[in-house]
């Protein structure tokens, strides 16, 4: 039903105080950041503690902005007399800039320098720092992570006091939160110091991504069958790998492009990289055996599937994106049963699917377990 409201009433003084005395303030919020693996490795490698990394970094945001989004329009003319229209065809995402106060270890300064400098690597010489350096960047996929901004009152009356994004939604209508996907440090801004006065030392960063979406706002999608909602995904709060020793030495420097992690495999065009098919050739339009026939039969079409997500992924058929879907949720990333898959992958003592969808003996061990 439409609400259609063009006249006023009459509203005592005590109506309307009481609608003012609740608006919310601009100094509550939190920012949270979401770091893949990539990037937390390199900045563990100069020695920023992970604690650091997960709980401190949000906090130091000074100033930040709730994102905003416009509409790239076209005009159609002629459509009805004497009228032009202008119709949204593009949505178009504002630039975020935040603004972070300076740790006395420069802890901050340090952490967004690495992730720059893992976008762009360049390297020092064994003598000092090299004279030339070549262009060199990162897969975007590498260096894009989420994070999430948080908009809350003092009196926060939800239920579970808790802060931030959670499965899609808030604990409570009190705050509303901003998550963005694949952002990435568009630029760092100059930071200017001087001896006329004393100021708190602050840096601003600009951050570009692909998109967000507002808790209670962009409602979750259930997928039709056999289908997934690409791209969503929830965080990763694995714990981080382990701080180096004091003691131990930096790695060199390498011209060579960084070893991904094997919970991260590199989206590929195609099925023929040998590392992660074991070098056989798969055939994508192949009807597969009914995975319900056996346990073992179950686990050496979860060993197949889960070393070859990203043909599935791409290039699947119908069928082979399913069995991908039931051997995620047979066997759970970090589980004791994925690591029993694993073990078996790395004998070798497991079949594979062939032409026709037969099944052949792979009687070789997979050169790298990537699941």
């Amino acid at each position: 039903m439409a609400i259609n409201r063009f006249r006023g009433g009459r509203y005592s003084i005590d109506d309307i105080r009481s609608r003012f005395q609740t608006v919310a303030l601009d100094n509550e919020y939190q920012v949270f950041f979401s770091l893949n693996n990539m990037v937390s490795q390199e900045a563990i490698r100069l020695g920023i503690d992970k604690r650091f990394l997960v709980e401190d970094l949000g906090l130091y945001v000074a100033d930040a902005v709730l994102p905003g989004s416009s509409f790239a329009d076209v005009e159609v003319a002629g459509d009805r007399q004497g009228i032009t229209e202008r119709n949204a065809f593009s949505r178009i995402y504002d630039d975020v800039t935040f603004s972070l106060y300076i740790d006395r270890n420069y802890e901050v300064l340090r952490f967004f320098e690495s992730w720059i400098q893992f976008i762009n690597p360049l390297y020092s010489s064994s003598r000092g720092l090299a004279r030339n350096q070549i262009t060199k960047f990162n897969y975007p996929d590498d260096y894009k992570c989420e994070m999430v901004i948080t908009k809350f009152n003092k009196d926060l009356k939800s239920s579970i006091r808790e802060i931030g994004f959670a499965d899609g939604r808030t604990s409570g209508r009190d705050q509303i939160s901003y998550r963005f996907f694949r952002a990435w440090p568009y630029s760092l801004a100059s930071t200017p110091v001087s001896y006329q006065g004393m100021n708190m030392l602050r840096c601003n960063i600009t951050f570009r991504y692909d998109r967000y979406v507002v808790s209670e706002v962009t409602y979750p999608k259930q997928p039709l069958a056999g289908d997934t909602i690409r791209n969503i995904t929830e965080f990763d709060n694995r714990p981080l790998p382990t701080r180096p020793s004091a003691d131990s030495r930096p790695p060199e420097p390498s011209t060579t492009a960084p070893q991904r992690l094997p919970d991260e495999p590199r989206s590929e065009q195609g099925n023929s990289d040998p590392e992660t098919t074991g070098g056989q050739t798969i055939d994508t339009n192949a009807a597969l055996p009914n995975p319900g026939s056996g346990n073992k039969l179950r686990e050496d079409l979860a060993i197949w599937a889960l070393s070859n997500q990203d043909m599935i992924k791409n290039v699947g058929t119908g069928k082979q994106k399913d069995l991908l879907t039931e051997a995620r949720s047979l066997f759970p990333k970090n589980s004791k049963e994925r690591r029993a898959l694993k073990e078996r992958a790395l004998q070798g003592t497991y079949l594979i699917p062939g032409e026709n969808g037969n099944l052949t003996s792979a009687n070789r061990p997979l050169p790298r377990v990537n699941f």
